[in-house]
């Protein structure tokens, strides 16, 4: 079978795999934006040279890495709200809920 790719075990993950990824469209899952990076964006040296790191990778084993890459960032948003610190959420006004900043408007005064 030469030319042909050879999918093996992969061929019981694909449905699995298809019926997430349908899910996460439709699910509430908030993914990051990248609308804020830019060249000027300040970044650490360690997180630089992962970068530097995962592209050198990605060449060497460019066959496969971009499914890792596409995988890795699909399960980030469904495991970003397990892993993060959790936070307050904000009513209308951009106060906190449960912090105990209401205003005299928002008071219900008898």
């Amino acid at each position: 079978m030469k030319g042909s790719a050879r999918i093996g075990r992969w061929k019981y993950a694909l449905p699995a795999l298809m019926l997430f990824l349908s899910f996460m469209m439709f699910s509430k899952f908030r993914y990051p934006s990248f609308k804020a990076v830019n060249w000027r964006t300040t970044r650490s040296i360690p997180r630089f040279f992962f970068l530097i790191a995962l592209l050198a990778v990605t060449v060497k084993f460019y066959q496969w890495m971009a499914a890792v890459i596409f995988l890795s960032y699909l399960l980030y948003g469904f495991l970003r709200p397990f892993l993060s610190p959790k936070r307050p959420s904000r009513n209308r006004r951009g106060n906190r809920r449960g912090t105990g900043r209401e205003t005299r408007r928002s008071r219900k005064i008898p």
